[in-house]
């Protein structure tokens, strides 16, 4: 019965609000829209990807979908070449989906800075 009644105690003293005084600190959430960036990867290879600050996913799309778009037109054989354009095709379609999806996970990313952790022990 005491426990409960502790518990309860404390549950309301948590619960109850800020003073007047204090200042609440706002979270804000930064979004990036999901149409917007796959309508930049529909008309710019790699674009949505520089939208949701992807940059280096944005270079590795455009030099991609270059490549394989200089190389199908340069192909003198009419079956490789409509075989390179399917895959450009292909290609184009899943940067427009990666757009989509990293626009939709663009708040949920954290600080991208990489540190490492360098724990010595000597026996």
């Amino acid at each position: 019965m005491r426990l409960l009644f502790n518990l309860l105690v404390f549950g309301l003293a948590f619960s109850l609000p800020q003073r007047a005084g204090e200042k609440k600190e706002a979270v804000l959430v930064r979004e990036k829209s999901p149409t917007r960036a796959m309508l930049f990867s529909a008309l710019f290879p790699g674009m949505g990807q520089f939208y949701t600050e992807n940059y280096f996913k944005g270079f590795l799309y455009s030099l991609s979908e270059g490549l394989l778009l200089y190389f199908s037109l340069k192909e003198k054989d009419k079956e490789k070449r409509s075989d390179l354009l399917w895959w450009t095709f292909g290609f184009h379609l899943f940067n427009i989906a990666d757009a989509y999806t990293s626009a939709h996970l663009y708040k949920f990313q954290e600080n991208k800075s990489i540190t490492f952790l360098l724990t010595l022990s000597f026996p």
